[in-house]
């Protein structure tokens, strides 16, 4: 295989890009690609990401277009990574994770604090690797009303901080945070389980953390570095009647920081 080079993206690599979203969607049942008709900007997609003041990068190999990825800047400290595409015979070797590492610092060097994506309800492979990049189910759908009967899910994430999860981002975390405890169990983490922890067992745990959120008997906090989700922390507030003022904390687990670089890659 062609070594691959990743570069910025010009609009003479339309007919690359073109065939390569292509293919992506033939993957997956009704999506149809109708350039003239509604994607007219893949005809010059640098010049459209640069009077957007964003950011688009291509992945070559061989002469041929093998994946992609765009950013641009939103509203208040929001990037939105867009045009994220790799080919399957060069998926699992880390090109898509290279393309928006790309993405991301850019991102993060021109200030943002946020960065959000949209992606195709069908595309559950990508749902699994952009949470697995720390992005997790973020607002209502869209439906685009488009040849192909789109209907997007919203994926989001802070660069650095802590925030509250809602039950739809408490279930979307599930394996990442799994992934954090099971990490932490094995590094010899005095917890509730013993190692080797089984990654279904500890998803399975999330599953029911998952289920207490959304019931209210629990609040789940997770916490962002450089873009990677880090840590949790849960709250127990299905506390008795008589103590409506109490909660307990309680399964504070985290990645060393000194860790990041090596955690992003996992």
């Amino acid at each position: 295989m062609s070594s691959v080079v990743v570069r910025e993206g010009r609009d003479s690599d339309a007919d690359g890009f073109i065939a390569l979203i292509g293919a992506c969607w033939a993957e997956y049942p009704g999506c149809v690609l109708d350039v003239d008709a509604e994607v007219p900007e893949l005809r010059a997609l640098a010049s459209h990401f640069g009077a957007k003041r964003g950011a688009l990068w291509a992945a070559e190999a061989g002469g041929a277009i093998v994946g992609m990825v765009a950013v641009t800047p939103q509203s208040d400290g929001a990037w939105e990574v867009g045009r994220m595409y790799v080919v399957s015979a060069h998926r699992g070797g880390g090109l898509a994770h290279e393309l928006l590492d790309r993405a991301e610092t850019h991102a993060r060097a021109a200030g943002a604090s946020r960065l959000e994506l949209w992606s195709d309800s069908r595309f559950d492979r990508a749902h699994r690797f952009y949470e697995k990049r720390g992005y997790l189910r973020s607002g209502p759908v869209k439906v685009l009303n488009d040849l192909s009967n789109t209907i997007d899910l919203g994926f989001a994430k802070p660069v650095d901080g802590i925030e509250v999860l809602n039950a739809a981002q408490a279930a979307s975390a599930e394996r990442r945070l799994a992934e954090i405890l099971q990490a932490c169990v094995d590094a010899g983490a005095s917890v509730s389980y013993l190692p080797p922890l089984a990654i279904d067992v500890a998803r399975g745990f999330y599953h029911r953390v998952a289920a207490d959120v959304a019931a209210g008997r629990k609040i789940l906090l997770a916490g962002w570095l450089d873009g990677a989700l880090m840590g949790t922390v849960m709250l127990d507030v299905g506390t008795p009647p008589n103590q409506p003022h109490r909660a307990e904390v309680g399964s504070c687990w985290c990645i060393p920081p000194r860790d990041v670089a090596v955690w992003r890659a996992r």
